[in-house]
């Protein structure tokens, strides 16, 4: 956010953020949406994965599978969406858009900094 806020990133026209319950969802999407774009929640696909919170931003919120398309189809109409938070968020959007098998970029055992022993 302070990268778009001081000119050194694109300003994205979508944002699409999912975390883990453990990272604070109200306060990055309250410091998400200093960018006053909408924001579309995935749903984390993992025990402990956090809901999206209230927020008058955010306007949709599907698994990352259900958002994928859409993501697909914005970029390809000219939109840019940040994708953040994550890694179970970012890294199959990632791997789709690049189109290669996410395990070929991310180690399988790869897990939540913060829950490491």
């Amino acid at each position: 956010v302070q990268a778009v806020e001081a000119g050194a990133l694109a300003k994205p026209d979508r944002i699409v953020v999912g975390v883990m319950a453990d990272k604070r969802p109200e306060l990055l999407v309250k410091i998400l949406g200093r960018l006053q774009v909408p924001i579309w929640w995935a749903q984390v696909p993992r025990e402990g994965a956090a809901e999206a919170p209230e927020h008058v931003g955010i306007r949709k919120t599907a698994t990352v599978d259900a958002l994928i398309p859409l993501i697909e189809s914005h970029a390809e109409a000219g939109g840019c969406v940040l994708v953040c938070g994550s890694h179970f968020v970012v890294a199959p959007i990632r791997a789709h858009l690049l189109s290669i098998p996410a395990l070929d970029i991310d180690a399988p055992e790869l897990t939540d900094p913060v829950s490491r022993a």
